[in-house]
């Protein structure tokens, strides 16, 4: 057992989902390629005035079911020789400085799954999430110009919150297409899901507004239902809601609530129990 894998069994840590979607071809070897070319091309993406983004490396493994392609991403400050300050003489100086040499390092470890067309990353990595989803978007675009969307998988109890409510007052979603949903998702959703991918849409929005006296009616399998679980991995709901008879009205909105997956690292490492855990995940949560 290679000693990373022993050091790292029996830990458990937290895990965001990252929904890949492919606009044409959506099949595994399409997102692996998309991958190998990122690689191959090494693009940096600029993330802040002074900061960047790229791949440091990036391989492939499997075992047993499930494959894998693990990427480290690498953060950093890139230093303008013009805006040195000396301290002691309190003055601006230009230092010679060799532009391959960067400060402030900081690196993210992401797993694909091209079978699930997800990634997996650490919650508690370093870099920034909207970093990360800034460089997989853009570095996508680069090899393939607006062949992809990346979504951040949203918190499925979040979902449950509006849906599940005593009463709904109102309901936004911003949605897009999808990867294709799982075959246990109701009629309706199925409908609705492949009537999306049909229109191809970049963002599409919709709005409803009930009253105190009249809210708005949740049916299983209906517009609101299949349009929240489909935002689930391709997008965003804001409602306002009443949990109970006696709660006040509050907004809930998964814009920021992304899925949280605690997974433990079994002997066979990070690649197979994060496969097997998000698995599980979605066909708890109704597939793709």
């Amino acid at each position: 057992m290679p000693s990373k894998i022993k050091k790292e069994k029996g830990e458990t840590k937290d895990w965001l989902l990252i929904n890949i979607k492919a606009r044409k071809n959506q099949c595994p070897q399409h997102y692996i390629d998309a991958f190998e070319a990122i690689d191959k091309l090494r693009p940096t993406v600029k993330t802040a005035k002074d900061k960047e983004i790229a791949i440091k490396h990036m391989n492939s493994d499997s075992f047993g079911e499930f494959s894998w392609l693990k990427i480290n991403l690498i953060s950093y400050v890139v230093i303008d020789p013009e805006a040195f300050y000396n301290l002691r003489t309190q003055e601006d100086e230009r230092i010679p400085w060799n532009s391959d040499y960067v400060s402030n390092k900081k690196e993210a470890e992401l797993y694909l799954y091209p079978n699930d067309h997800v990634i997996a990353v650490r919650k508690n990595d370093p870099i920034s999430k909207n970093y990360i989803l800034k460089f997989l978007e853009i570095a996508l675009w680069k090899v393939e110009p607006e062949g992809f969307e990346v979504d951040m998988v949203k918190s499925r109890a979040q979902i449950d919150a509006i849906l599940k409510a005593y009463a709904l007052y109102s309901f936004e979603a911003k949605i897009s297409f999808s990867n294709g949903i799982g075959g246990n998702t109701p009629l309706f959703s199925r409908a609705f899901d492949n009537r999306l991918n049909e229109m191809n849409p970049t963002t599409f929005e919709v709005k409803a507004t009930g009253t105190k006296d009249s809210p708005l009616k949740v049916s299983e399998d209906g517009l609101i239902d299949a349009v929240a679980n489909l935002s689930q991995r391709n997008g965003e709901i804001t409602a306002r809601v009443s949990r109970t008879p006696d709660s006040p009205k509050e907004t809930i909105s998964t814009a920021r609530t992304p899925e949280v997956l605690k997974v433990t690292c079994e002997s066979s490492g990070w690649g197979v129990s994060l496969g097997a855990s998000i698995k599980k995940y979605f066909l708890r949560n109704g597939g793709k």
